[in-house]
């Protein structure tokens, strides 16, 4: 209370300042469309993506047409749809030439609902080999009229010398089957750390049925803590769970385990239907 006093005192006052030698930096403004500032690099879809009117759209596989001519370093990754309203989600991945995708090694950036782009922080970044492109896996939805789409890629290189090299770790359960009508469906998998990794961020995906999801480890001296736990998950808005970079280490073949609950249940109001059983699929019904 003597401090909201303080405050209004000042308001109601002079309003004169304090130690403007401790007052912080103003914010930078940024002007961009690109929530990342203007990206060095930009890369677009060759064509316009046709979308029909009504029915369900399966995957569509887009390679962007840029070869990258050195390895290259990028803290910085943004996708940025002509039409949103037509991608329920996309996910941009390395094609290294010759080589099959390996999801931990590839991947760079999803975007879905209420996700923002990525920006590693200082000294670490992604990195692109040499002689690879970009590729695209996306999902389009109908709007009841036929739309178009043209989506492009934009990439910000690091200012800083590069430190540690960004790395994802998929951890998927696909071989799943939740019983018509159940309320509290688990579902665990578990992945051992095959060196010593700095975690940075987490990505929580489910879809409709999601309930709750929580990520734990346990360290090789017996040791366990829980590390996020999202009790009420929302597919309609999906966020990036940030870490203190360098405050938490997972020291080599430490356990890192996802819990996730489903509820197939009627009392779930998102559920497209209650009487089916539910396996692994890509398309949300």
């Amino acid at each position: 209370q003597e401090q909201r006093n303080r405050l209004v005192a000042w308001a109601r006052g002079a309003r004169r300042p304090g130690d403007l030698t401790r007052a912080p930096q103003p914010p930078v403004i940024n002007n961009s469309r690109w929530e990342i500032g203007e990206p060095d690099l930009i890369v677009q879809a060759a064509e316009v993506e046709k979308i029909p009117a009504t029915g369900f759209i399966p995957y569509r596989f887009v390679d962007l047409p840029y070869v990258f001519p050195e390895d290259t370093w990028v803290q910085s990754l943004e996708l940025m749809p002509q039409n949103r309203r037509v991608v329920h989600h996309a996910l941009l991945s390395i094609k290294r030439p010759g080589a099959e995708r390996d999801p931990d090694r590839d991947t760079l950036i999803a975007t879905a609902p209420g996700m923002p782009p990525v920006t590693l922080p200082e000294g670490t970044a992604l990195k692109i080999p040499k002689g690879s492109q970009l590729s695209l896996i996306l999902h389009y939805v109908t709007t009841g009229k036929e739309e178009e789409d043209r989506i492009s890629a934009g990439l910000r290189f690091p200012r800083t010398p590069v430190m540690r090299q960004a790395r994802y770790m998929i951890f998927e359960q696909t071989t799943f089957s939740i019983p018509p009508g159940e309320p509290h469906h688990r579902e665990a998998v578990m992945r051992l750390m095959p060196q010593d990794v700095i975690p940075l961020i987490f990505i929580l995906h489910t879809h409709l049925r999601g309930k709750d999801m929580a990520v734990f480890a346990e360290y090789p001296d017996g040791k366990s803590e829980t590390l996020i736990a999202l009790p009420n998950y929302d597919f309609y808005w999906q966020l990036y769970y940030w870490l203190e970079p360098g405050v938490r280490i997972f020291p080599k073949y430490t356990r890192v385990r996802v819990v996730a609950h489903y509820d197939n249940s009627r009392f779930n109001a998102y559920n497209p239907d209650h009487t089916r059983w539910v396996t692994w699929g890509p398309q949300t019904h």
